[in-house]
């Protein structure tokens, strides 16, 4: 009867832990880690450097570089990433994430998705590849509280 009860109290744990991304996948956190820099640091009195509603465990693609962050507005802008490896990247990712797709936009060289969970911060996401319809290149974020759009 211990054992079940030990199992039972894994299981919980397990299933109650972050989200473990597969290979080709980084969080916002990491990746700041890995450029040098530590987006939970304070950067100006009162300021992180990487603003408190940019969800540090957000997944963005393994070989995304050359992240920026506002540390005043919940902004995020990367480089090495195109329109065509967004789109199927980020529908997986919702949809691991149990986020809602709520609108889409796509042109040539160019996706934009608002996806939320079903409380706290949404995205407004875009990605656009060199010479689409979109410039300039690369993959922006803005986080949004859910009541502010929906």
């Amino acid at each position: 009867m211990r054992s079940v009860r030990v199992a039972l109290l894994l299981w919980a744990l397990a299933s109650a832990a972050p989200v473990a991304w597969a290979a080709g996948v980084q969080t916002l956190g990491q990746m700041a880690r890995a450029e040098g820099w530590d987006p939970d640091a304070v950067s100006v009195p009162g300021y992180l450097n990487m603003e408190k509603h940019i969800p540090r465990d957000f997944p963005v693609p393994a070989d995304a570089h050359d992240l920026t962050a506002s540390n005043a507005v919940p902004f995020v802008g990367i480089k090495g990433v195109t329109a065509e490896e967004a789109e199927p990247f980020y529908h997986k990712m919702f949809a691991r994430l149990g986020w809602s797709i709520h609108k889409e936009v796509k042109l040539p060289g160019y996706i934009n998705f608002i996806a939320c969970p079903e409380t706290g911060w949404c995205v407004n996401l875009s990605a656009a590849s060199p010479g689409g319809a979109v410039s300039p290149p690369g993959l922006n974020m803005q986080f949004f509280p859910r009541d502010a759009h929906l």
